[in-house]
C-alpha cells in the first residue's frame, strides 16, 4: 500500500512539475508583452496628420485615377474603388518586370535604380498615362510608427532626386507635409476609345467614353462614337485577363453562365503592350446603338456560389427550427 501511495505521489509531483514548467514559459513570454518589448501590434501607433490631409486631397476629386506609392504605399494612405493605390515594388516585380533593368551589383543605388527603371525609359510617360496613374506619392519615413520601408528598398532622398529629374512629373504642393506628391497630368481615364491599338511606343489620340461603375467586376458603357471607317478600340486600364468580357445589349449575369455566345468573341480581346486590356469593337457593335457591359466572368460563379451557400444556410436553420419545434411539442405532450 505504501509503495502504491509513493507511486501516486511521484506521478502527481511529475504532473505539477510539467504544468509549472509550461506555466513558467508562458509567464516568461508574457513578460515582453507587459514591458512593451514585444513590439508590433501591442505597441500603440499614431497616424500623422499629413495622412488626414492626404485623404482629403485624394477624396475631393471625382474622376477615376490611380496613385502609385514609391517604393510602396503607406498603410495609412487612403484608397477606394475610384482611387486605387499601387506599389512600385509590386509592379516592378510583376506587371512591369519586362520594363525593368537588371540589378547592378555593387552600385550604391542598386535597389533604387532597379525599382525606378520602368519610369526612366523613353516610353515611361505613356506607360503611366495608359495605366491611369495620376499621382505618385512618396510616404513619410516613419520608423516610430512601424511605417519605415526605405531601409529595405532604398533611400528616400535618392527616390526623390530621381523623380525630380523626370520631366513629365510635376511636384505639387497639396499641403501634405512630409508626404511628397507628384502629378502626371496626362493620365488617361479608366475606360476610353482609340482608333489604333493602344501603345506605349507612341502617343495615340483618345476619346473618353461615358461609363458607369457598378462594381469592381462590372462597368456599363454608353454613347460610343468615333470617326467612321476606322477601327475602334475600347481600352480598359486593368491588368490583362482573358475573363474580362464585353456584352452587347442587356446584361444578366445569370444568363452569362449558360450561354457560350453571350459575350463578344475572345478574338476581339487583346493584351496591349502596357499589359492592359483592349477590345476591338466590330462595326456591327458600333452601329447597334446598344449599351455595352464590361464584366469579369468569374464573378458570375461567385454570385451562384453565394446563392447556393445562402440557400443551404437557410435550409439548415429551417431544419434546426423544425427539429426544435418537434422536440418541444413531444415534451409538452402528456404521458400516457
Amino acid at each position: 500500500m505504501k509503495n502504491f501511495l509513493k507511486k501516486q505521489m511521484r506521478k502527481k509531483s511529475f504532473r505539477f512539475i510539467v504544468i509549472g514548467f509550461i506555466a513558467g514559459l508562458a509567464l516568461w513570454n508574457a513578460n515582453s508583452l507587459v514591458t512593451g518589448k514585444i513590439g508590433t501590434m501591442f505597441v500603440p501607433r499614431e497616424i500623422s496628420k499629413d495622412y488626414y490631409v492626404y485623404r482629403e486631397f485624394i477624396n475631393s476629386q471625382d474622376e477615376y485615377f490611380r496613385v502609385l506609392g514609391i517604393p510602396v504605399p503607406s498603410k495609412w494612405m487612403v484608397y477606394t474603388n475610384k482611387h486605387p493605390k499601387m506599389s512600385l515594388v509590386d509592379l516592378t516585380r510583376e506587371a512591369w518586370q519586362e520594363f525593368a533593368i537588371p540589378h547592378i551589383d555593387g552600385h550604391p543605388e542598386r535597389n533604387e535604380r532597379w525599382l525606378l527603371s520602368p519610369l526612366e525609359q523613353d516610353f515611361s510617360e505613356r506607360l503611366l498615362d495608359v495605366s491611369a496613374i495620376r499621382y505618385i506619392a512618396i510616404p513619410r519615413d516613419d520608423a516610430k510608427n512601424a511605417d519605415d520601408f526605405f531601409g529595405a528598398y532604398g533611400e528616400r532622398k535618392v527616390f526623390l532626386a530621381h523623380l525630380d529629374a523626370m520631366p513629365f512629373l510635376h511636384r505639387i504642393d497639396a499641403k501634405t507635409g512630409e508626404i511628397i506628391i507628384y502629378e502626371n497630368p496626362d493620365a488617361r481615364p479608366h475606360i476610353y476609345l482609340t482608333n489604333e491599338k493602344e501603345s506605349i511606343e507612341k502617343e495615340i489620340p483618345y476619346t473618353p467614353t461615358d461609363f458607369q461603375f457598378i462594381s469592381p467586376s462590372q462597368y456599363n458603357i454608353k454613347n460610343i462614337t468615333l470617326a467612321e471607317n476606322l477601327e475602334t478600340y475600347l481600352n480598359f486600364s486593368e491588368s490583362y485577363h482573358p475573363d474580362w468580357k464585353i456584352r452587347v445589349g442587356d446584361f444578366s449575369w445569370w444568363d452569362s453562365l449558360w450561354d457560350k455566345q453571350y459575350f463578344l468573341s475572345d478574338e476581339y480581346h487583346i493584351k496591349n503592350d502596357a499589359g492592359l486590356n483592349s477590345f476591338i469593337l466590330p462595326e456591327e457593335v458600333l452601329k447597334s446603338e446598344k449599351s455595352l457591359t464590361l464584366f469579369f466572368r468569374p464573378q458570375a460563379h461567385l454570385y451562384l456560389g453565394l446563392i447556393f451557400s445562402s440557400s443551404l444556410f437557410f435550409i439548415c436553420i429551417g431544419y434546426l427550427l423544425w427539429v426544435s419545434f418537434r422536440f418541444l411539442k413531444l415534451r409538452k405532450k402528456p404521458k400516457k
